[in-house]
């Protein structure tokens, strides 16, 4: 995690190249992956390197586009480090250094989203918990926006057409450790000490959406994890 984070950082010092290149989303992947050569053994996985539209695509890895001032960057890379395990972080971030208004707003709706799913967070509770406690948020403020009418059947979930993966997975050797496990030992297996996963819900708006409102459409794709 600690060299993760440090890759991270090293991204952040590299974009204004990023946004001075023509394909700037391959400046900050060999960034990081450098980083990663450099500390452990590689990537954990391929680095997801998303500005724009492009971070509304999920597990996007072509990474060739371009990276603008005022858009918004997703980051979702991991270090490997010697022992085999790797780390899994994704953030979203202002390419400029300053959120809009409109990229604000959605946000700190996604971080309050992972605040409430760190706090069910705890022994005896299951990664299913962590997902709904997110999930009640995310509905909840795309309710108050008008993007989801209020529901009339609990399990109509509208609010996941625009966040369509669950919060949380297993991490270790593999970035989705454990994923093909059986239910009752995954998703609603009780969590113990020591076990590590991943908090990461989002929000995935694009800009032709009709169905967003015009605010919220142009400020897309946070993400945080």
């Amino acid at each position: 995690m600690d060299a993760t984070i440090a890759g991270f950082e090293r991204v952040v010092g590299e974009l204004p190249r990023a946004v001075a290149h023509k394909r700037g989303e391959r400046v900050i992947e060999a960034t990081f992956d450098g980083h990663a050569r450099e500390e452990g053994n590689a990537v954990g996985y391929e680095t997801i390197a998303a500005a724009g539209e492009h971070a509304t695509t999920l597990h996007w890895i072509t990474n060739h586009g371009q990276v603008r001032s005022g858009d918004l960057l997703l980051l979702d890379a991991g270090v490997e480090v010697e022992s085999l395990y790797t780390a899994d972080v994704t953030r979203t971030m202002p390419i400029n250094g300053e959120f809009s208004p409109a990229q604000r707003k959605v946000y700190d709706v996604v971080l309050e989203a992972a605040d409430a799913a760190f706090a069910v967070a705890r022994p005896g509770a299951t990664l299913r918990d962590v997902h709904e406690a997110a999930m009640d948020v995310i509905e909840a403020r795309l309710t108050e926006w008008g993007i989801v009418p209020e529901a009339e059947a609990e399990e109509s979930k509208l609010f996941r057409r625009w966040m369509v993966h669950s919060t949380s997975h297993h991490l270790g050797l593999d970035v989705h450790d454990c994923a093909a496990a059986k239910r009752d030992t995954y998703m609603d297996g009780p969590l113990e000490p020591g076990m590590v996963f991943t908090i990461e819900p989002g929000l995935y708006f694009k800009a032709d959406d009709l169905a967003v409102p015009a605010e919220p459409a142009r400020h897309r794709h946070p993400h945080r994890g």
